[in-house]
């Protein structure tokens, strides 16, 4: 079938009804109350409005309070990380550092001659030393690196763990206001 706009896809039309679709209910209609009835009407939908509002409130409130509570908590695990690897950094340097000083030790006690003949060997030595501590600092670093994202990762999932169950919360605490304002509306409206 030609459909008037050619990117028009009746299937994807559907799945978007499905998906969106809700049913409104009646509206509360007051036509034929009592002032009486009306005033108690527009009395209980406001108090129910108003507990409704402190109750999202107090959700905001604390998802809030949960949500700064995750960033301590991921700030406070950075920051070990963060002293951990600086820790295991120093040990290797310092270790690094004591196996050179030996070595020169070594070689001051050495006679001229013989200091010269194994001056290649030494430097070399050194580098290896050297190099061998460039790659456990890389190590070092890769290794923190990814437990640092881990730990985001973590943080960040309970952050929206929260946030949703806030908002399914707040969903619940709507639905319950509409049960209560029909309610109200319902008994009101039996009076007259």
């Amino acid at each position: 079938m030609a459909y008037a706009n050619p990117n028009y896809d009746p299937v994807k039309a559907h799945e978007y009804y499905m998906k969106h679709r809700h049913l409104k209910g009646r509206r509360h209609s007051t036509r034929g109350w009592s002032q009486s009835q009306k005033e108690q009407w527009s009395y209980a939908k406001s108090q129910l409005q108003e507990q409704k509002t402190a109750k999202d409130r107090e959700l905001a409130e604390k998802r809030n309070k949960r949500i700064k509570e995750l960033s301590e908590e991921q700030s406070a695990r950075l920051k070990q990380l963060t002293e951990a690897k600086r820790a295991q950094k120093a040990a290797i340097a310092e270790q690094a550092k004591q196996k050179i000083e030996g070595i020169r030790q070594i070689l001051k006690t050495m006679p001229k001659e013989q200091r010269e003949m194994l001056r290649e060997q030494v430097q070399s030595t050194i580098a290896g030393i050297r190099e061998a501590v460039k790659g456990s600092k890389a190590k070092i670093d890769e290794s923190i690196k990814g437990k640092k994202e881990s730990v985001k990762t973590d943080v960040k999932e309970k952050k929206t763990l929260a946030r949703n169950l806030t908002k399914l919360a707040k969903a619940g605490n709507k639905q319950n206001f509409e049960n209560a304002k029909d309610a109200a509306y319902n008994k009101i409206r039996s009076m007259g």
